[in-house]
């Protein structure tokens, strides 16, 4: 598992799954069948707006939204992320997020 992940859910004393496969929503139904425990009672952590938080809301989990960890690496992802800059300005209070600072 990466450090940061690791030592957050140490801290925390919550257990984690680190590359969770997401955002396939086949793979997240099946980690919280496995934890035995309610979407409403498991939290995905990601810094992708259209795929971490979406496929989190679309299963009922709760979604925390984090900054990206670096700059993005190719002309795409950085087209992605002002896109996903602006869809989080317009739909911030509908996706009741707070935005990473």
């Amino acid at each position: 598992p990466r450090p940061l992940v690791r030592e957050v859910a140490n801290v925390l004393d919550i257990p984690f799954i680190d590359f969770a496969k997401k955002p396939s929503r086949r793979s997240l139904r099946r980690i919280v069948e496995e934890m035995n425990l309610t979407p409403p009672q498991v939290a995905i952590v990601g810094d992708r707006l259209l795929t971490d938080v979406l496929v989190g809301k679309r299963l009922g989990l709760y979604t925390v939204l984090v900054l990206p960890p670096g700059p993005p690496r190719s002309v795409v992802a950085k087209f992605i992320r002002v896109l996903e800059r602006r869809i989080y300005h317009l739909t911030r209070d509908k996706l009741a997020v707070e935005a990473p600072r």
